[in-house]
């Protein structure tokens, strides 16, 4: 009697211009697509689905290996420290977040604040930090002593070239600093890190350093105050 053994082998395939990032030995399958809906039907695979252990996970089969993941950290709340409003100063502090997906396309990690401006207490705020050009500025600086504002900087091994400096300017080099390149939240998304690659099972750590100033003849009313942030990560 012979045993008769079929070996499958499946790999990425590419040429000069294109690339099957993952390919499927079955016998059929074909798109669908109306006007609302589109479906991708594969026939004929075995041994299909997701497993996982406490170290590894396996995505089987065609349609699995299409579906990709990404998760995002949530950090503790920061506080700040108290400035005295009648003296002046500053007061900062970091967070993390850890953006992780199994997409080849990699990521997109954008922040926001809730309010406008950012950090109030009632009806009482913080100025949002506003850089002196198009880009962040590269040392912390408010507009004058009369003010009290509010502002961010980025660093991590994908932060985008915004907050990228030379030593000297921001949006530009590969420099990444929590005391440098500093700008303003706003209650529309500002991107702040991106890659184009998966990055389990790891993930990527961005961390942002928020900071506070008072002027030393900012008129602050003493007051509790707060901002909510969102954080958004997408994959690509």
């Amino acid at each position: 009697m012979k045993f008769l053994f079929a070996i499958a082998l499946a790999a990425v395939a590419s040429s000069t211009n294109y690339q099957i990032q993952t390919d499927s030995l079955n016998f059929s399958g074909l798109p669908a697509a109306s006007t609302n809906y589109r479906t991708d039907d594969t026939l004929g695979e075995v041994g299909t689905g997701e497993s996982s252990s406490v170290t590894y996970k396996i995505k089987a089969g065609y349609q699995q290996m299409l579906a990709s993941s990404i998760s995002i950290s949530a950090p503790s709340d920061l506080t700040l420290t108290e400035i005295n409003e009648s003296a002046g100063g500053q007061s900062s502090g970091s967070v993390s977040w850890t953006v992780t997906t199994d997409n080849v396309g990699g990521y997109t990690l954008a922040i926001k604040s809730v309010t406008n401006p950012a950090l109030k207490s009632g009806a009482n705020s913080f100025a949002d930090y506003t850089p002196s050009g198009a880009a962040p500025d590269y040392t912390w600086s408010i507009a004058s002593d009369s003010v009290a504002e509010f502002g961010f900087s980025i660093t991590g091994t994908d932060t985008v070239t915004r907050y990228l400096n030379n030593n000297v300017v921001c949006g530009a080099g590969i420099v990444t600093s929590s005391s440098n390149c500093w700008d303003g939240l706003s209650t529309t998304n500002r991107t702040v890190a991106s890659r184009t690659t998966a990055n389990t099972p790891s993930g990527t750590v961005t961390t942002v350093k928020f900071q506070a100033e008072i002027g030393t003849a900012a008129t602050v009313v003493t007051g509790d105050y707060s901002a909510s942030i969102t954080a958004t990560a997408l994959a690509s």
